[in-house]
């Protein structure tokens, strides 16, 4: 997988649910703010843009080898 993506803008209210279209454009997501502002008057609708990212690398996975105990207690 890519580490590199494209840039997104979101567009975030407080109170509201987890953003999740990903907005190609500063313009496209500052047009959907303002659509859903004029839905809810009073209401505030932040656009968000996305500055960094970051990927981890999988946990390495090691495998125990078992001895036998020479002590039989």
């Amino acid at each position: 997988m890519s580490d590199e993506r494209f840039q997104f803008w979101l567009v975030w209210h407080e109170d509201g649910g987890t953003p999740r279209f990903r907005h190609q454009s500063k313009q496209s997501a500052l047009d959907e703010a303002t659509r859903l502002a004029k839905l809810t008057p009073g209401e505030c609708f932040f656009v968000l843009k996305a500055t960094a990212g970051v990927i981890a690398n999988e946990p390495d996975v090691r495998h125990v080898k078992f001895v036998v105990d020479p002590i039989p207690f």
